[in-house]
């Protein structure tokens, strides 16, 4: 089949992203109980969408990615995250930094500080030890988006799991709400002041107060993307 005219480093992202993420069905890949995928599959998943790519260019594509999107081991890929899809087999869990960092929109904001985050269209919560790189592995970096601060220890303690994807990137259960707190917004999103979550004795009024300006959801959870 001859190859797409045109095709990039881009393009090629976009589908490994989606079949290791999402849809590896969609392509007849068939991922491990881990999410791994053979590299000699993908190049024909590739030449099945009409991309005539290496297996060389797409192991260079993967080891040079600067997001760290993938990671390889032999002559297997898998995505370090982002996964809709549940395996069989959790990652291996660890004891997570003092802190970590998750980011999602102005609006979502209340709800989390009296529910905590919860992993909605990802089979995890996302989260960051770096502030810069937040918005990106929570999925929120084309949005302004507010910087959550997760007392990661301290949740660890209480007996929330918590997996090492790699550097720069920690995957969680569900946070309870007493351990996040707003650490800051982005210039041009709704002012949300830092403050330990309404579930702390004592917040409820503040967040009443914040509800009508920052589209306070009628749906419980749909948040983390």
């Amino acid at each position: 089949m001859n190859g797409v005219v045109g095709w990039n480093r881009q393009t090629i992202e976009k589908f490994l992203q989606s079949w290791l993420r999402h849809k590896p069905e969609s392509v007849g890949l068939q991922l491990s109980s881990e999410g791994w995928a053979r590299i000699s599959d993908l190049v024909v998943a590739f030449e099945n969408q009409g991309i005539d790519v290496s297996k060389e260019t797409l192991e260079s594509i993967i080891r040079t990615d600067s997001k760290r999107k993938f990671e390889m081991e032999g002559e297997k890929v898998r995505a370090r995250y982002g996964y809709s899809i549940k395996f069989e087999t959790k990652p291996h869990p660890g004891m997570p930094p003092a802190v970590l960092y998750h980011a999602l929109p102005a609006r979502f904001v209340p709800r989390v500080l009296e529910f905590g985050i919860k992993p909605i269209k990802r089979q995890f919560v996302h989260l960051s030890p770096e502030r810069k790189d937040a918005m990106e592995i929570s999925g929120h970096a084309k949005s302004p988006s507010i910087l959550l601060h997760i007392a990661a220890h301290k949740a660890y303690e209480s007996g929330v799991a918590f997996y090492p994807r790699g550097k720069g990137v920690w995957l969680s259960e569900e946070i309870p709400a007493e351990f996040v707190t707003v650490y800051q917004a982005p210039k041009n999103t709704p002012s949300v002041k830092s403050q330990t979550s309404p579930a702390v004795k004592g917040r409820a009024p503040e967040l009443r107060s914040r509800r009508k300006g920052m589209g306070f959801l009628k749906k419980p959870h749909d948040y983390d993307r």
